[in-house]
């Protein structure tokens, strides 16, 4: 058994439409990563700074409605810098140019 020419210029076009379609998938990823990058680090800064003003003030205060709240406003902060930049992922066009086409080929 083999694909006839019908489907294997179908499959082709799928293919290209994979490939166009993953490139610009890459771009969005990796903009949307740096992006997150610059945002991470913003949250690392304002995290950092608010940690020290937190941890300046005394036990007293720390204990308080406001500083509890203020502990909330750090940790917020902090757990944004931990967020995870998105993984690229595999282009399905390289395994459909993998199927095989013609059974006699295995």
């Amino acid at each position: 058994m083999k694909l006839t020419n019908a489907e294997l210029t179908a499959r082709d076009a799928h293919i290209e439409a994979l490939n166009t379609a993953h490139a610009a998938m890459l771009e969005a990823i990796r903009a949307y990563n740096a992006a997150l990058s610059a945002a991470t680090s913003f949250a690392e800064s304002v995290s950092s700074e608010r940690r020290e003003e937190w941890d300046g003030r005394s036990e007293r205060w720390q204990d308080s409605d406001a500083g509890q709240n203020a502990a909330t406003l750090v940790e917020d902060w902090e757990g944004f810098a931990e967020t995870e930049e998105v993984d690229e992922p595999e282009n399905a066009a390289e395994t459909m140019t993998e199927l095989t086409v013609d059974s006699t080929d295995l």
